[in-house]
């Protein structure tokens, strides 16, 4: 056995330590980065919040079915469960919509890259010293 020095990336997550506030932040910024490369939403525009509330009345309303629903759906998935609890409620209603999916779909899962590309960083701080 061999000291390599600090972990900094593990099974897809990447590790950040602060030694001082005792805490590791995981996050999944070059994932995000790569499925933005694959998908061609590497020059998207940013958006603020990961789902629409007006998306959600105009999923009944669209017909045409769109291709690879489903991986994407899965990636995403993916990142939720592991760093990203903030795009959890999206992937939860876009999930109920597998075996029909829309055009609308589509653009929900579109609006969750534009947002994972405005925060590529963000990921959950594990430990830490309460603060009262």
């Amino acid at each position: 056995m061999s000291a390599l020095g600090e972990c900094k990336y593990v099974s897809g997550l990447e590790l950040f330590g602060n030694r001082e506030n005792k805490t590791i932040i995981l996050h999944q910024q070059s994932y995000v980065s790569n499925l933005l490369k694959r998908t061609n939403m590497g020059d998207c525009i940013l958006a603020v919040t990961p789902f629409d509330p007006i998306l959600k009345k105009m999923m009944v309303l669209q017909n045409p079915y769109v291709n690879h629903f489903e991986q994407s759906l899965d990636v995403f998935f993916s990142i939720a469960i592991k760093t990203r609890p903030d795009i959890c409620f999206a992937l939860n209603l876009l999930s109920r919509f597998q075996d029909s999916r829309r055009n609308i779909h589509w653009l929900c899962l579109k609006r969750e890259l534009r947002y994972l590309k405005g925060t590529p960083d963000v990921g959950i701080c594990l430990g830490g010293l309460a603060e009262l």
